[in-house]
């Protein structure tokens, strides 16, 4: 591991199934958001950085813009000077996007992840291009969260790399989207997707019938906490 590797981290800014089973509550959430936790940290693991865990247990604040500002801090605060942060509710996310965010962060700029419905599955910056205030008042959980984190960074004159879109997973209906549309993807999330709908579908006596679903965006900047 190269010494700027070690100067970056992975803040992984999500809170435990429980949690977001209490504030995402299709069917079987927990089950579904158990995977993902664990297919997410299990994906930054692989590159060799530092992983920070930032949960519900962790976080401090009143606003989610608060409380992921103040996980970063912390992260700077342990001596990082880089960092990329995911979330856990976008399940393509993939090893090459946290290379390419690191390549980029070497050369000096920021990286945005944009997911479709207007927010970010991933951001990485460097210490010098984070201002706590600034990062906290940004409209977080809305449909303007890539466009004001691209403008925020633009207006310190900082080069701006965007990753491809992807989707995320934040009400019933995008577990739905995702079987019918994602091709490439973690298998046993995609199996386990499809058996959880499955289940709920016959408790109701319907038959599972999914390309007969549409998706339906849903504002976001990370995990859902009030």
């Amino acid at each position: 591991m190269t010494d700027y590797q070690k100067q970056t981290t992975i803040l992984l800014f999500a809170n435990s199934a429980e949690e977001e089973a209490n504030n995402k509550t299709f069917v079987h959430s927990k089950e579904v958001f158990d995977t993902l936790n664990t297919k997410t940290q299990r994906l930054a693991e692989k590159t060799g950085l530092r992983v920070l865990l930032s949960t519900e247990k962790e976080q401090i604040g009143t606003t989610f813009g608060e409380r992921f500002a103040n996980a970063i801090q912390s992260a700077f605060n342990q001596g990082f000077s880089q960092v990329i942060t995911i979330g856990n509710d976008s399940p393509d996310l993939k090893s090459s996007h946290l290379k390419n965010a690191l390549e980029n962060l070497i050369l000096g700029k920021a990286t945005l992840g944009p997911s479709y419905d207007g927010g970010t599955y991933l951001i990485a910056f460097q210490k010098e291009q984070f201002s706590k205030q600034a990062f906290a008042n940004l409209p977080w959980q809305t449909s303007k969260v890539f466009s004001s984190l691209k403008a925020y960074f633009e207006h310190q004159q900082i080069e701006v790399s965007q990753l491809n879109y992807l989707s995320d997973i934040d009400v019933y209906n995008d577990l739905l989207t995702f079987v019918n549309r994602i091709k490439n993807t973690y298998q046993f999330l995609r199996d386990l997707i499809t058996t959880l709908i499955q289940n709920a579908f016959d408790l109701l006596h319907i038959t599972f019938k999914p390309q007969q679903y549409t998706y339906n965006f849903f504002n976001k900047g990370s995990p859902i906490r009030l």
